[in-house]
This record gives C-alpha cells, sequence and structure tokens, in this order.
C-alpha cells in the first residue's frame, strides 16, 4: 500500500499514516471519553479455519510493526540497499503506529485499528465472547477483551469514517461519509487461509457499529490478486487514476466502493463469513494492499525521481539534436 493518509496489503497496497483527532485533543485523559464500540467477533474460512478479530491493546504494538513492514516494504535487489530501506521504512511504520495508536482512545468513534488471531480448533470454555451472529461482538475500545485470547496475531486493519471530497465525487449521488478500509495485511506464513477475508468482514461489521452503510479503498491497478479479492467481495471500482502516473513511476490506484450488508444478509454471519471470495485468491491479496490515499514511502519518492531525471534528460536531449534549443 502507499504510505499516506488513513487509507489494506494484498501484496503491495496502501500503507496510511496516522489520522487526525477529531477533537484536537489527543493527549486527553482517557477518562474523559466514553470507551468507543469495537468489533472483537471470531470470523469462519474454508478449511474450519476461525479468525478473531478485536481491538489493538499495547501488547499488540510490536507484532503490528514486523507485520505492516514485512507487508508493505518494496524489496531492493541490491541487499545492501534493501538492508537500507527496510530499516528507514521499518523506523516510518514504528512512528505512524505510535501516532495511531495514542489517538485510539479519543478518536474511536471515527477511527479503530483491528488486528486479527487465528482461533485454536478447541477454544476454551468462556471464549463465547466472540460472536457468532453478524460480527458486531464489540470491546471497550482497545483495552483487554473478555474473550480470551487465540494464537498470535497475524494480521491488523485499520477503518476509518472520512468524507473527502475526491472520494465522495466517485460515490452514488448523496452519500456524505463512508468507511474507509486501509493499511490491511497478513502475515505471509499465514495468507491463503481466510485470514483477510475475516479481516474484511471485520471492518464492514465496525461500519455497521458506527451506523455506517457505505465502504470504500484503494488498491494498486497491477495487484490484481488483490482487486480479484475485493471484487469476490462485493466491491466495484468506482474511480481510477490516470494512465499517465505510470511515465513517472507511480502506480494507478483503483478507488472500490461497496454498500455495507445488514448483518444477517449473504456475507453477515461471524462464522463462514465471506467463504465466497475464495482462499487461494485471499492469500496472494494479503500482504500489502488497499488503500491510503497519500505520498508513497521514501523508498518510491526516489524511484519517481529517478524515472522523472530520466524522462527530462531524454526530452532534453531530443531537443537539443534536432536544434530546437
Amino acid at each position: 500500500m502507499p504510505y499516506g493518509t488513513p487509507g489494506v496489503a494484498v501484496a503491495a497496497s496502501s500503507y496510511s499514516s496516522a489520522p487526525e483527532s477529531s477533537d484536537g485533543d489527543a493527549e486527553a485523559s482517557t477518562s474523559q471519553h466514553t470507551p468507543p464500540l469495537a468489533v472483537d467477533a471470531v470470523f469462519g474460512a474454508r478449511a474450519g479455519r476461525r479468525w478473531r478479530v478485536r481491538p489493538f491493546d499495547n501488547s499488540d504494538f510490536a507484532a503490528i510493526v514486523d507485520v505492516q513492514t514485512d507487508s508493505f516494504h518494496n524489496a531492493n535487489p541490491v541487499p545492501f540497499l534493501n538492508d537500507l530501506t527496510y530499516r528507514l521504512f521499518r523506523a516510518e511504520v514504528v512512528d505512524a503506529v505510535k501516532q495511531k495508536t495514542k489517538y485510539l482512545s479519543s478518536t474511536g468513534d471515527i477511527f479503530q485499528l483491528l488486528v486479527a488471531e487465528q482461533v485454536p480448533d478447541e477454544p476454551a470454555a468462556g471464549a463465547g465472547a466472540a460472536s457468532d451472529g453478524g460480527g458486531d461482538g464489540t470491546s471497550d475500545g482497545g483495552a483487554a477483551s473478555t474473550a480470551s485470547r487465540g494464537g498470535a496475531l497475524v494480521g491488523s486493519v485499520e477503518v476509518s469514517r472520512l468524507a473527502e471530497p475526491g472520494v465522495l465525487q466517485a460515490l452514488p449521488r448523496g452519500i456524505t461519509e463512508y468507511v474507509y478500509v486501509s493499511s490491511m495485511c497478513v502475515r505471509r506464513s499465514l495468507r491463503r487461509r481466510g485470514a483477510a477475508q475475516a479481516l474484511l468482514a471485520a471492518a464492514e461489521a465496525q461500519a455497521r457499529l458506527w451506523g455506517r452503510t457505505h465502504l470504500a479503498l484503494h488498491v494498486y491497478k497491477d495487484n490484481t490478486a488483490a482487486v480479484k479479492l475485493y471484487s469476490d467481495w462485493g466491491m466495484a471500482v468506482v474511480k481510477s487514476d490516470p494512465e499517465w502516473k505510470k511515465l513517472l513511476g507511480d502506480r494507478v490506484r483503483l478507488l472500490m466502493y461497496k454498500p455495507v450488508p445488514s448483518a444477517s444478509g449473504p456475507e453477515g454471519g461471524a462464522e463462514g463469513t465471506g467463504a465466497s471470495a475464495g482462499v487461494a485468491r485471499e492469500g496472494a491479496a494479503a500482504a500489502g494492499s488497499g488503500g491510503g490515499g497519500g505520498s508513497a514511502g521514501p523508498q518510491t519518492t526516489l524511484l519517481q525521481m529517478a524515472v522523472g531525471f530520466v524522462f527530462v534528460s531524454a526530452v532534453a536531449g531530443v531537443l537539443l539534436s534536432s536544434g530546437v534549443v
């Protein structure tokens, strides 16, 4: 994912930076805020796997940094350059995650960072706090959950309430706000098992908790696995970046949209949600796709500068050889 404003990872998507506080008082004590509702539910997938998606808590910090860095870093074929860009990008992710988690207590009604973990085959007694009937189980917005923990953290997704004019213009007439999905990623070793589908289902459940009925995200056009995943999930392309962006070394993004189904709809149940999307396709996608609308990370910026320099030099050479200048 590109690195920018709240904007999922399916093998190269958009990574989003920290959201802004809605009340300008991000440092206020959490005691002054009512804990926001957040998804805490178990979602099923094919092959009998089950995934719990819950709100972030502080113990997840290191795992989220690892997963997001591995998912969104663009590898460089030159080993020493790859090591350098990886370290720089990881530092960027650390800073962004710190900023996002700092705002969670005061902006949980407009932004949530959700994490996924695999549920053991035989859950311990008392793990039933995760919902089986619609994916709208709730917890106290980042505090330790009442449901027992599953396995290690395997992925995450960020969900935000936004109203950016550039996006709204591409959505059906009359929509004034939408829920934006961004920075979705799954550990490479655990892809193709339905975790990304569980995260998508959780994003929809979070939208329903907020009382919102429209979902949107960005994804790179050349990330065909991710585009297929979202299309199978019911999302449709409503806008595309201009193709000339490729000439500048940039990647073309697609804006995808879907109305949020009701909890009782065909995609609403927690167990088995979204099975029609296809676990094999999801796996290829759950590595770093989705959607921020902001600028790319430092590695992409350097590439754009290099391509731009080569392009300008080539044009200047043509003009000089033709005697125009």
